[in-house]
């Protein structure tokens, strides 16, 4: 994953500070501010928002003229598939940009997550997880039972056709196990 963000996210990141692109090269877009995992480094789960980005707004926003030289886009969160609408907008962005996005979860819905893939793959980049480490580590981060769940999904993922991204926030808590979380993932 990090020679991946390297080789695609880097130069257009250089590229945008560079001023050599004057329009966003990459869209992250956070459909919910629920989510289902209590990490201790977030407040997310305590969050019970209704009021959120539609199919249609969505819509709207992706057709905007400085938006049109996006070459990336990221469905994100919260936990994206809380939202039961989640089919209809990842097929919203694939319709008004071209692109397919790639979906971030934290895998604790493993069940829901094959459903989608085995329903709207053809529309998805891939998918990203979030693990803070290996085991009880991950499970002390960001909940019981979520390094188990993530790894059903993470299966569920390659099942699909997919290489799972993987994605970790560094603290106190784990910063010394990002080595041995690389190299667990990195195949």
């Amino acid at each position: 994953w990090l020679v991946d963000y390297f080789r695609i996210f880097f130069p257009r990141w250089l590229m945008y500070k560079l001023n050599l692109s004057k329009a966003p090269v990459d869209c992250f877009i956070i459909l919910t501010h629920n989510c289902n995992s209590h990490c201790i480094m977030c407040n997310y789960w305590q969050n019970n928002e209704k009021d959120e980005i539609t199919a249609d707004q969505l819509r709207k926003i992706l057709r905007s003229p400085s938006l049109r030289h996006l070459k990336g886009v990221e469905l994100t969160g919260g936990e994206t598939l809380l939202r039961p609408d989640l089919p209809e907008i990842i097929k919203a962005v694939y319709e008004e940009t071209g692109l397919k996005p790639v979906l971030a979860t934290n895998g604790m819905l493993p069940v829901v997550l094959d459903k989608l893939l085995a329903t709207h793959k053809q529309y998805l980049a891939g998918v990203t997880m979030s693990f803070d480490g290996l085991g009880e580590v991950n499970n002390v981060i960001r909940g019981k039972m979520t390094f188990e769940l993530g790894m059903k999904s993470f299966e569920i993922i390659k099942k699909h056709g997919f290489k799972p991204g993987v994605s970790m926030t560094l603290m106190k808590q784990n910063y010394d196990k990002l080595k041995e979380t690389y190299e667990f993932f990195k195949d």
